[in-house]
């Protein structure tokens, strides 16, 4: 790998949804990952108005490991608006977005950070077989309003995007 930890922080942000029964194996696998690929880091939990015990087990995890931050929106507000929440929140330079389930899972983490060493300011990994090249088809889900926000549509101005699709 060819991340270098000194100097680097990160923030991971992650919407929940009704997802009680797997944050505990999620904040378990986050802690092993970027133990190892960097000293500070948090991960901002965003409860998107769930319906079963996900805040209390959210209050819990961040009891249990101080890394963890907590945001409890009143109602269901939707996974792009509860990911810009956190972004906003977030303490460190370095945001990696990802979901509750672990479609995604937290061990791609290091491939995401080896293309920001490569110089990309904005960098995406896509579930295996969905292949969305950056170039043709821009952004989509919360980066999309990343790139919005920041560059005024698909290719922020005098920003680099990577595609890390498997």
């Amino acid at each position: 790998m060819k991340t270098d930890p000194s100097g680097q922080s990160i923030t991971v942000v992650v919407p929940v949804y009704n997802s009680q029964d797997i944050l505990p194996e999620l904040v378990h696998r986050l802690e092993a990952v970027l133990s190892s690929l960097v000293a500070v880091y948090e991960v901002v939990f965003v409860n998107d108005g769930s319906q079963d015990s996900s805040w209390e087990v959210i209050c819990q995890l961040a009891k249990d490991y101080p890394w963890v931050r907590r945001i409890n929106l009143m109602r269901n507000y939707g996974q792009h608006n509860a990911v810009l929440c956190g972004i906003r929140a977030a303490k460190h330079e370095v945001i990696v977005t990802m979901d509750d389930d672990l479609q995604n899972p937290p061990e791609e983490i290091p491939k995401l950070l080896d293309k920001l060493v490569e110089g990309y300011d904005v960098v995406r990994h896509t579930a295996e077989g969905t292949t969305l090249p950056v170039a043709r088809s821009g952004v989509s889900g919360h980066e999309t309003d990343f790139a919005n926000h920041y560059g005024g549509g698909n290719s922020p101005k005098g920003q680099r995007l990577s595609d890390l699709s498997n």
